[in-house]
């Protein structure tokens, strides 16, 4: 079976359980902190290596403190969902997650009083991380320049990391979401650093997908989670701790319905039992064909089975490499 890659830079056996706030005044750290800050939209493999670079200079003692700047964003808009971006930062090992509102008052703030009040008084910090294109504050002074010039003042030191390329290109939420509408799976799983994922309750569905020979677990996608191109994949799916190869359809499923509500359909192989109220955790491997219309129920029996035998034959060849490897 082939599993999802353990995230790197997992805190120590001496942390506590992350603790996650949502204002500013609510910052407090006595006993010192490393730094980074951030919008970490997908928390792709750029923003992981800022990350892991708090978490591994973090010595005991000190907490290791992650303050995402929240963008309002729309429906169908997020990577990863409030939760998931949580889950990733707690099971990393981050011990204290600021989830901030970019806010007219905070984009107002001077740069100046960010360091002195929140970083260097509020937090302690020994060390700040971040990128070579970071900025923030009034007037965008919060820069490299700045940071250099009042780490000494404040007694932090300052690690500035270079971009992280993925091939040609520096690795970007926007190069990541790009990809994720054609369908490019393979490039954005590579550029996030793991699978690109939607997770739910099983709910009922029409039970037709027994009748064409695919049973299938239902997920309503999370609304704010932006989604790749409707159509059918070749995934991993893993509930109650153990993981399945499948074939998923994401879509309104147009040949049966008229409603256009957005429905994950996944077929596990292997699986049986019931998954009503349960979690399910889909992650994408391979996009195989765009949703369509068919002109009867019957021709989408035989095009789904033309489906299954390619899936099949994909984990297959997957499995295959790995052997090799």
């Amino acid at each position: 079976m082939i599993r999802q890659p353990e995230l790197s830079g997992c805190g120590s056996l001496w942390r506590q359980m992350m603790e996650t706030i949502s204002d500013l005044e609510e910052l407090s750290c006595p006993e010192g902190s490393y730094v980074t800050v951030g919008k970490f939209d997908g928390l792709h493999l750029g923003h992981r290596e800022l990350i892991g670079g708090v978490l591994k200079a973090r010595d005991k003692g000190h907490k290791a403190v992650v303050i995402r700047l929240k963008i309002e964003k729309q429906q169908g808009e997020s990577l990863l969902t409030e939760k998931e971006t949580g889950d990733i930062l707690e099971a990393l090992g981050v011990d204290i997650l600021a989830e901030i509102p970019l806010t007219e008052a905070f984009r107002d703030m001077p740069a100046e009083t960010f360091i002195k009040d929140i970083l260097a008084e509020k937090l302690q910090m020994k060390a700040f991380f971040c990128g070579e294109d970071f900025f923030f504050g009034k007037d965008r002074r919060g820069n490299i320049r700045l940071l250099e010039d009042l780490s000494a003042v404040y007694g932090f030191t300052l690690h500035v990391l270079p971009k992280k390329n993925g091939g040609a290109e520096a690795v970007s939420s926007s190069r990541i979401r790009t990809l994720l509408s054609d369908g490019a799976m393979h490039a954005v799983n590579a550029l996030l650093g793991y699978r690109y994922f939607l997770e739910g309750e099983v709910v009922h569905g029409r039970h037709l997908a027994t009748y064409l020979g695919f049973p299938t677990a239902n997920v309503v996608p999370p609304a704010e989670k932006l989604l790749p191109p409707f159509g059918v994949y070749a995934v991993l799916a893993e509930t109650g701790g153990k993981v399945y190869e499948g074939m998923a359809n994401l879509g309104v499923k147009p040949t049966v319905t008229d409603e256009k509500a957005v429905l994950l359909e996944v077929s596990l192989s292997g699986f049986s039992g019931n998954l009503y109220g349960k979690t399910l955790r889909t992650e994408f491997l391979e996009y195989i064909r765009p949703e369509k219309r068919f002109d009867s129920v019957d021709d989408l029996k035989h095009q789904l089975n033309l489906d299954f035998d390619g899936i099949r034959d994909f984990f297959h060849e997957k499995r295959g490499k790995e052997t090799e490897c």
